[in-house]
Formats: structure tokens, C-alpha cells, sequence
């Protein structure tokens, strides 16, 4: 199970976008991909959303890939807050993506049956998925920081070249130009 602090994993960051487009300041919680469109967090002991949230989830990798790095960021259909009793305040968190992620290993088997009666042992969630072997550490310890940090800057960079700007063409060219090389000026014509 791929953590973010360690080097050419996976950060997984349970965001609100309400708090603006920088990663470390948007992040809520970390958490692992259960599969390509679940995803499970840990959530710190003064998790709380506000009403004003814009919910969804950073995955990333946290190191050099060997193309171009692709921020994800999905929409939940769904994000679920839990703790088991007699816990007062929330455990963990899960959520449903909207689409799936290119970044999922391999899915854990988990049937509600089994996940029941392992919940059923453990005063905390959190406990009962390590049983479950859906994840395989704690994230209360994992100082994602630098990881957003450097996430946000990706993110930074991808803004600024996402958008191409063809002044000057009349509106022919400009309506052909995912057909042509009309809108590229930047690349040689042959």
C-alpha cells in the first residue's frame, strides 16, 4: 500500500476546495486508495467540515514517474465520516469518487460480512482495516506537508501551460484548429 512519505508513492488527500486551489492548504486528511474508486481516510481528532465545503480528492505521486505527472482530482459521489462506539468524535472517513483513478493498485477484498465482524472486535476503525489488511499503517504520523507542497507546484506549472492562446486567426482557422496546425505555432510544419 503506497504512503506519501515514502518516495514515489501515492498521496491520497481528502481536500476542500472552498479553502482555494493550493494543496496544502485544501488538505483535510490523508488516505489510501482502496480501489480505482474508493478511498479511505484517516481523520485527525479535530476533523470537521464545514457547510460551505467543496469536497473531493488530491491523488498524486509523491515522486519523479516516468512521464508527466497527472494531479487527479475527483469529485466523491459520496464521503462517509464514522466511528464506532463508544468513540466520540469521528475515525475515519470514506469516499466514493465519481470516476475512477489511474492511480489504484491492486483492490482488497473485503466482503461486508468480514468487515462486520472486525469492526464488531475494534474500538476504532482505523485498527479494524489494518486487520482487514486494507491498509498497512497508520497515517496520524505521516507528514504529508512537503508532498502538497510540491503537489501545489505541479499544479502551478500544469495552470499556466494547460491554456493555449491563437491571436490573430481569423475564425476559419480558429474553427479548424484541433484539425489543423493553424493553432501551433510552436510546432515546425512539414
Amino acid at each position: 500500500m503506497p504512503y506519501p512519505d515514502d518516495p514515489g508513492e501515492v498521496l491520497v488527500s481528502l481536500q476542500d476546495r472552498s479553502q482555494g486551489v493550493d494543496a496544502a492548504h485544501g488538505h483535510l486528511a490523508l488516505g489510501v486508495l482502496v480501489d480505482s474508486g474508493r478511498a479511505v481516510f484517516q481523520v485527525p481528532p479535530d476533523f470537521a467540515i464545514g457547510g460551505e465545503a467543496q469536497l473531493e480528492v488530491l491523488i498524486a505521486p509523491t515522486g519523479v514517474t516516468g512521464g508527466e505527472t497527472i494531479v487527479e482530482r475527483i469529485k466523491p459521489q459520496r464521503v462517509w465520516v464514522s466511528s464506532l462506539t463508544p468513540a466520540e468524535r469521528p475515525q475515519a472517513a470514506a469516499a466514493l469518487l465519481a470516476q475512477p483513478s489511474r492511480y489504484a493498485g491492486e483492490p482488497t477484498p473485503v466482503d461486508l460480512d468480514t468487515l462486520a465482524a472486525v469492526l464488531s472486535r475494534n474500538t476504532d476503525i482505523w485498527t479494524g482495516l489494518l486487520e482487514l489488511g486494507v491498509v498497512t499503517r497508520t497515517l496520524t504520523d505521516v507528514n504529508a506537508s512537503d508532498a502538497l507542497r510540491r503537489i501545489g507546484r505541479i499544479e502551478e506549472v500544469q495552470r499556466r501551460v494547460l491554456l493555449s492562446r491563437v491571436l490573430g486567426k481569423d475564425g476559419t482557422t480558429i474553427s479548424n484548429c484541433i484539425f489543423s496546425e493553424a493553432c501551433h505555432p510552436w510546432k515546425p510544419r512539414v
